[in-house]
């Protein structure tokens, strides 16, 4: 089994970030390319009858309505969730896992950096005998 400070841990540590760095990406290249943009919301929607209407949520009185009964804080969080919503879609959601493969991928890329070579004690736990 694997021991930090091992060499071999320092080298499973900079596989695994490199496997999972490709695979994010990977990934990510094929969301992006398999989907739609959702950056823009539906416009309008047709009904039953053949007659198109506009989407409540893009409407000026809806938006009015959301600030008439919570005012303009609940205008702003309305306004807030439906961005952070529309990250998680298409080609946003594509870019986000990218970003995320990459700092995952560095978050372990840096921790097999800091640990310590084999044979060579910690500097934090430096022996102090002697002293005093």
């Amino acid at each position: 089994m694997f021991r930090p400070g091992n060499p071999e841990w320092r080298k499973w540590l900079q596989v695994s970030a490199i496997v999972i760095l490709v695979a994010g990406l990977v990934g990510a290249a094929m969301i992006y390319k398999a989907s739609a943009d959702y950056s823009r919301r539906v416009q309008a929607y047709e009904s039953g009858g053949g007659e198109v209407l506009p989407s409540p949520d893009n409407s000026k009185q809806f938006l009015r309505d959301l600030q008439l009964y919570g005012g303009t804080a609940n205008v702003l969080a309305y306004q807030l969730r439906t961005w952070f919503a529309d990250l998680w879609r298409g080609k946003s959601l594509a870019c986000m896992i990218a970003l995320i493969t990459i700092l995952v991928s560095l978050a372990i890329f840096y921790a097999a950096r800091r640990l310590p070579p084999r044979g060579r004690p910690d500097s934090r736990k430096a022996d102090h005998r002697g002293e005093g």
